[in-house]
């Protein structure tokens, strides 16, 4: 099911259904293709129906997401399709949930993780009685339905901030200034991976630094000290002081967020966009995310597990540059929406976490 078998399938007239792959999560659409569509080998598509369960085996490897009973779909070749056997007493929903750390864990990670079948075929599942399952999933549903009616406002909060500015600014410093004379940009440690950081937890020197990942929570982070680097033992970290832009390079690529002035460092999975040095031009960072957000977009994959292209982004993209008194005016007006965006995600981390634990903790 390539890109070129989708925008094809998609000229027919036939009704569209959802297509999933590697996705971190299976419930918000972004491609869609025809029920009627066809392969590149001119197959017809095979549609899914609930009730089961979607894992992502590529990009976002490990992720579940239940379907239910009135669910149609397709997959492409980074997801596969779980359903519950005749006589198995094992709620599909109860699974996606409470299993899906031991899958992320079985996952494979060499640029971006991978789970083959074969790996979960061979896997061994604790699954309590059905009656206790029941009772589980009765009193966590109302926290989900709050999670998702969660995540529906932040969605709107970030087609909001998808967008420019529309207004029109009085007075210019410059127009179509490329971005590469106003920010420059940091890029991660390659190795600073969870295993490291607990590797060198025990080390007594003070911990500084806030590791920012491709996580969109750029506050509830782990802390290091001034560490070797995982990749060359010679020299250290790759650290930055002050305020800056928090670019997600995999996962929700190309997401900026704005992150206030402090110490970090970062693993490969994130970008710093910093002030440029000596540039001619003032700018408030604070403002960066809703000038830059449209065209950060334009250089992130759709890919199920997306890229950020920092290389094209910084050769080929420009922008207008207010005066920097108009540019701090936008950033105070969208600065109560960034922070309840902040507020939310928080409560959907927190919601995330308890899900993840054990019924039995």
């Amino acid at each position: 099911m390539t890109e070129e078998a989708v925008y094809m399938s998609i000229q027919d007239d036939g009704r569209l259904i959802p297509l999933w792959g590697g996705n971190a999560e299976h419930e918000n659409a972004e491609r869609y293709v025809s029920a009627g569509g066809r392969t590149k080998f001119s197959n017809p598509i095979t549609i899914f129906t609930g009730p089961g369960v979607v894992i992502s085996l590529d990009g976002s490897a490990g992720s579940m997401t239940y379907k239910s009973d009135n669910a149609k779909f397709a997959l492409n070749h980074h997801a596969g399709f779980f359903t519950i056997k005749d006589g198995t007493k094992v709620r599909p929903d109860y699974f996606a949930i409470y299993h899906q750390s031991q899958m992320e864990d079985e996952s494979v990670s060499s640029g971006s993780k991978t789970l083959t079948l074969e790996k979960v075929y061979w896997m061994d599942f604790d699954i309590p009685d059905r009656a206790v399952q029941d009772d589980i999933m009765s009193s966590i549903l109302p926290l989900m339905h709050t999670k998702r009616k969660i995540e529906g406002l932040l969605r709107r909060f970030e087609a909001i901030r998808a967008r420019a500015p529309s207004e029109k600014y009085t007075s210019y410093q410059g127009m179509e200034v490329p971005i590469r004379e106003i920010l420059d940009c940091v890029s991660g440690n390659s190795g600073l991976t969870e295993e490291y950081i607990y590797s060198i937890v025990s080390d007594p020197s003070p911990k500084l630094f806030k590791v920012l990942t491709g996580s969109e929570n750029v506050e509830d982070v782990e802390m290091v000290h001034l560490c070797p680097h995982p990749k060359d033992q010679s020299r250290t970290i790759i650290t930055y002081s002050g305020e800056c832009v928090h670019v997600i390079r995999k996962g929700k690529a190309g997401k900026l967020t704005y992150v206030p002035a402090g110490k970090y460092t970062l693993n490969d999975d994130a970008y710093l966009l910093t002030p440029k040095r000596g540039s001619r031009y003032q700018i408030s960072m604070k403002w960066i995310p809703y000038a830059c957000q449209q065209a950060s977009n334009e250089y992130a994959s759709s890919a199920d597990n997306g890229t950020w292209n920092k290389t094209g982004f910084f050769e080929h993209a420009a922008m207008d540059v207010p005066v920097l008194a108009e540019q701090e005016r936008v950033a105070r007006e969208f600065e109560p929406l960034w922070q309840l965006e902040v507020n939310l995600q928080h409560i959907v981390d927190k919601i995330d976490a308890l899900l993840r634990r054990k019924p039995a903790e």
